[in-house]
């Protein structure tokens, strides 16, 4: 029951970091270019906080595929 509850908090942290990842790339790509930069400023600003929230996800992924495998082997060695 511990392994369980262990694994439930992990990935309701890890719901809350994806959905604060999320938050804070919206917020970013909201914000206006500086004065001196025009459009392509904005798009290239845009693409690079695209490039940064796809690594985020990916490293996000890992860290949920270790749990997950973590889990797995807590529950076989429960089982035998």
């Amino acid at each position: 029951m511990a392994m369980v509850r262990m694994f439930v908090s992990e990935w309701q942290g890890f719901a809350g970091t994806v959905r604060a990842s999320q938050v804070e790339v919206l917020t970013l790509s909201g914000m206006p270019g500086s004065a001196a930069g025009g459009h392509g400023t904005r798009a290239a600003e845009s693409a690079r906080l695209q490039r940064k929230w796809v690594r985020k996800q990916v490293g996000l992924t890992i860290v949920a595929a270790g749990a997950m495998i973590v889990f797995l082997h807590g529950m076989v060695q429960l089982m035998v």
